[in-house]
């Protein structure tokens, strides 16, 4: 029966070992999440920087040569160039943030699933240990009434031990 419950023991420990290793995994997965994320972020506000200051420049050199329809044309295509450039990168960082935020919902519950296998390996470490102390307090009493009936001791007995059911008043 020991070698039972030693097993189950590992197999506790095991599961909690198992929860921890990926809660952590979780973790690097948020970090790395908030790091695209941030990146992404950046990107964007470069690019909505950028953009005005290429508009500018595009519109400047529309306005500086005679007008060629043809060449507003092109800067108004060039424009909805640059606005559908700045709207995928937009996109590209809600992305981002939905999966930050995603990440974090599974390292919560990686983190819950972790804490309950590491109770449920402490639990079962307190029963073992009461397994032990009580098979120990056995061990003690037997060879105690083994002592005491090799020394032909009666008096240590207790009523519950008595055949004829005698009790001190």
């Amino acid at each position: 029966m020991t070698a039972l419950l030693a097993e189950l023991y590992r197999i506790k420990q095991l599961r909690e070992n198992n929860a921890l290793i990926e809660a952590r995994k979780q973790r690097h997965r948020v970090e790395d999440c908030v790091r695209t994320r941030d990146r992404k972020a950046g990107e964007l506000d470069d690019y909505r920087r950028w953009r005005p200051l290429r508009e500018d420049e595009l519109f400047a050199d529309i306005h500086r040569r005679p007008v060629v329809l043809k060449a507003v044309d092109d800067y108004k295509a060039a424009l909805g160039l640059l606005r559908e450039r700045e709207n995928g990168l937009a996109d590209q960082a809600n992305q981002a943030e939905h999966a930050l935020t995603a990440a974090k919902e599974e390292l919560t519950a990686a983190e819950v699933r972790h804490a309950a296998a590491l109770k449920a390996k402490e639990k079962f470490a307190e029963f073992l240990d009461i397994q032990r102390r009580e098979a120990q307090r056995l061990k003690d009493y037997r060879e105690e009434m083994e002592l005491e009936e090799f020394s032909g001791n009666p008096a240590a007995t207790t009523t519950e031990d008595r055949d004829d059911g005698d009790r001190y008043q």
